[in-house]
């Protein structure tokens, strides 16, 4: 593995990000039209995109680089309350490499200097939930399908 880097997305990303999300929807694999598939995913890729810019107009949009190849996207907003993952994405390939772990750590390490709680909402049946809790990330509610984690550096004053 190289050294992993983040760089800014531009809109060149564009197929790359398409390529990253649909490595995402595993659970649209049994449908049997291709066509239909790709259609779908192109459709929930623009909406998350939207929905993203909607809730996160500041957030930074980066693509995560393994080497010159870009492996990953990570999208982080932050403001005087927090350091809130939006959303971290990498190619199936790339799994389980420990590069998600590193990223989380440099964001913890980032939030930590500040004295700001890093969040974060996770559905609660992704294997990610379970990284997320090993780096020291407590429930911090329920977002309805999500559930809300968050993590404060040692003496991080506790929200109010």
């Amino acid at each position: 593995m190289s050294a992993i880097t983040l760089r800014p997305a531009t809109p060149q990303d564009a197929e790359f990000m398409l390529r990253l999300y649909r490595g995402t929807r595993q659970d649209l694999a049994a449908l049997a039209d291709e066509v239909l598939r790709e259609r779908i995913v192109a459709m929930q890729f623009a909406a998350q995109q939207q929905q993203y810019l909607a809730r996160f107009p500041h957030a930074e949009v980066s693509v995560v680089v393994d080497g010159d190849r870009p492996v990953g996207r990570l999208y982080v907003d932050c403001d005087e309350t927090g350091v809130r993952l939006v959303d971290i994405s990498l190619l199936p390939e790339v799994r389980n490499r420990g590069i998600g772990a590193g990223l989380l750590r440099a964001l913890m390490t980032r939030a930590g200097a500040h004295a700001l709680p890093l969040r974060l909402s996770v559905l609660p049946t992704n294997r990610a939930r379970s990284l997320y809790a090993r780096l020291g990330f407590e429930a911090a509610g329920d977002g309805g399908l999500y559930q809300s984690m968050e993590w404060r550096a040692a003496g991080a004053p506790a929200a109010t």
